[in-house]
Parts: C-alpha cells; structure tokens; sequence
C-alpha cells in the first residue's frame, strides 16, 4: 500500500516497484494466513479470512486509483485473480464468519464487497442484501452501549473495514 501511495502522490517513480511487488503478491499460492487454512488441498486453497479479503480490496483500491498508470496486463491480473480468489470462492458457499456477530463480518465481507463494488459491480449489487446483512450482524455484536466483547483493538478493526465497505 505504501508504494502505491507514493505513486499516487508522487509520481511513477514508485511504479515499477509496485508493479513488482502487486505480481509478487499475485503469485502467491494463498492469500489467507496459515492459521485459517483448515487443509489446503486442490479443492480449498481459496479460503476468504482476513488477509485474504484484505489483499482483495487492496487490489481493487490500488487499481481503482491508478487506473492507466499500472500495465494494462497487470490491471487484467488483477482482475482475473479477484475474480478467482474474492468472488468465486465468495458466491459458492456461506464462510463460517458470517454467522458471526464480531470483527470478522465486517472485516471479511467489507472488504469483499469493496473488492466486488470497484471490480465488479454488477456481480456486487446482486449480492447486496448478503453483504447487508453480513453488516448488520457485526452492527449487531455491540452491546447498547457501543462496546464489543473482543475489546477496543478489534473494536476500532471491525468498525474500520465497516466504514470503509459504507
């Protein structure tokens, strides 16, 4: 994100190194820490967690801005790689942090519906009622007096990809 804000404020100097290390990242064989991982096998090394939703967005963001500046193969890559490791795994099953009430609903569906809402928006808007729903669930985590039981760290995480996503 760095690279891509110097690039942004300060001109193309920056770019080549971007372009680098966006296709590094791009190369990975996952984008989800370890830790979520359950197995990784042929048919499950897509796993939506919290890195994996973040690197998403990011993408679509830094894409977004740039636009023209970045080589339009990579801009394609990049869209590709959304769609294969953000939307596809995303409309082909229910992720278990849906069904939750804390820091990983937002967290998670706010940045794939970031992705989704810069990269496909189309694909996005049939899937808005999920993602409003995923964000009220999280809205839903706070007690009547505004605190989640996680503490203030995940608190100000959770509600900061919840504002991003609005």
């Amino acid at each position: 994100q760095i690279l891509a804000y110097m690039t942004l404020f300060y001109g193309d100097d920056y770019l080549s190194d971007l372009e680098d290390c966006i296709y590094d990242v791009l190369n990975m064989y996952v984008w989800a820490l370890s830790a979520h991982i359950p197995d990784i096998n042929e048919e499950n090394y897509y796993e939506l967690d919290l890195a994996s939703t973040a690197i998403g967005s990011t993408f679509a963001v830094i894409n977004t801005l740039l636009g023209d500046k970045l080589h339009p193969q990579l801009r394609k890559r990049i869209r590709t790689e959304l769609k294969r490791r953000i939307l596809d795994p995303f409309k082909a099953q229910i992720w278990h942090w849906e069904d939750r009430y804390n820091n990983w609903t937002s967290v998670c569906a706010g940045n794939v519906g970031v992705a989704l809402m810069l990269k496909y928006p189309e694909e996005f808007k049939a899937l808005l009622p999920r993602f409003n729903e995923n964000m009220r669930k999280f809205i839903a985590g706070f007690s009547n007096d505004g605190v989640c039981y996680e503490g203030a760290g995940y608190w100000g995480y959770g509600l900061s990809n919840f504002v991003l996503y609005a």
